[in-house]
C-alpha cells in the first residue's frame, strides 16, 4: 500500500496566523466530532504541548473550498525533532484531512498528539484571535546592553588585592 501524502499547496502560499486572519469556523465542538471517532481527545499531554509552547509556528493558507493550516509542533521526548502537521478544513469547519510526521499520524485522517495539539491551537484562534507558539530569540529586546543592578555590598580595593 501507498504512503497517504495530502494535496497541499506550495509552502511559499501559507502565511503566520494573526489577529486580522479569518480562519474556518472550527469550534471545540467539530474538533470532539472528529476526535470521537478514533477515541481520542483534549487530554493533558495535548494541553501542555499547547501551554508549554511546543507548536513552532501556525500558518494558514485558504483557497474557495478548504482552509489548510500547516504547524510544527516539537517531540515531546525528543526536544530537538518537530514535526510538520497539516491539517484542511472545509468551509464549514469540518476537518477534511489531517497529517503528521511522526509514526502515529499517518493521514489522512491522522490523530497524534500533534495533531490534537494543532487543532487545540486553531480552536484557540477561532475563539480569541491568538496562539501561543513558541518565542523566538529576537522576540525580545536586547538586554545585554543595559547593566545589571548591583545587590552585592562594595569590597574596598585593600581587602580584594590581599
Amino acid at each position: 500500500m501507498p504512503e497517504f501524502r495530502m494535496q497541499i499547496p506550495a509552502t511559499s502560499c501559507y502565511k503566520d496566523v494573526n489577529t486580522d486572519m479569518k480562519m474556518a469556523p472550527f469550534d471545540r465542538e467539530k474538533a470532539n466530532a472528529y476526535m470521537e471517532r478514533f477515541g481520542v481527545e483534549f487530554d493533558q499531554v495535548v494541553t501542555s504541548l499547547y501551554g508549554d509552547k511546543f507548536l513552532l509556528y501556525l500558518r494558514m493558507f485558504s483557497t474557495e473550498k478548504l482552509c489548510y493550516v500547516k504547524s510544527s509542533c516539537r517531540a515531546e521526548m525528543k526536544k530537538k525533532i518537530d514535526y510538520v502537521v497539516d491539517i484542511t478544513f472545509t468551509k464549514h469547519g469540518f476537518v477534511h484531512e489531517a497529517q503528521c510526521e511522526c509514526g502515529a499520524g499517518v493521514g489522512p485522517f491522522g490523530h497524534c498528539k500533534h495533531i490534537r495539539t494543532v487543532l487545540y491551537a486553531c480552536v484557540k484562534f477561532v475563539q480569541s484571535g491568538e496562539v501561543k507558539v513558541e518565542s523566538s530569540c529576537n522576540q525580545q529586546l536586547q538586554s545585554f546592553h543595559k547593566s545589571k543592578k548591583h545587590t552585592g555590598s562594595p569590597v574596598k580595593a585593600q581587602d580584594g588585592w590581599g
